[in-house]
């Protein structure tokens, strides 16, 4: 019976330190849980702000880019494109600070730190 409160005592202490490292990467700065959706549909309320996304990895040879869809085809580009580049056709969480322009539409510059704390609580 005690066995079953440590363990999840532990599950629970490692969300926690997750979240710090999270929060830590991220310079103490917030970082909200948005959807590629709601990326599209308010971008530029994003801009600048760091977020959490999920989406499908996908890419493109030429030039070569990548970036993360949804299944309405929502998109955002990755950078640096190695944070990706072996992941295509997975559905992935990534953390970083994104932008958007009418010019050059909208990506995500990917915290590899606060991607790894993300995904460490899964």
């Amino acid at each position: 019976m005690h066995s079953g409160r440590i363990r999840n005592a532990g599950r629970g202490l490692a969300a926690v330190l997750a979240g710090m490292v999270l929060l830590a990467g991220c310079g103490g700065e917030t970082t909200s849980q948005v959807t590629l959706d709601q990326l599209a549909g308010a971008a530029a309320d994003f801009d600048g702000e760091m977020v959490e996304v999920t989406g499908r990895v996908e890419t493109f040879e030429d030039p070569r880019h990548y970036w993360i869809e949804d299944d309405p085809q929502n998109r955002v580009a990755i950078s640096p494109e190695q944070t990706v580049a072996d992941r295509v056709g997975e559905e992935v969480r990534l953390v970083g600070r994104f932008s958007y322009s009418p010019e050059d539409g909208r990506s995500l510059e990917v915290d590899e730190e606060a991607t790894a704390a993300a995904n460490a609580g899964l």
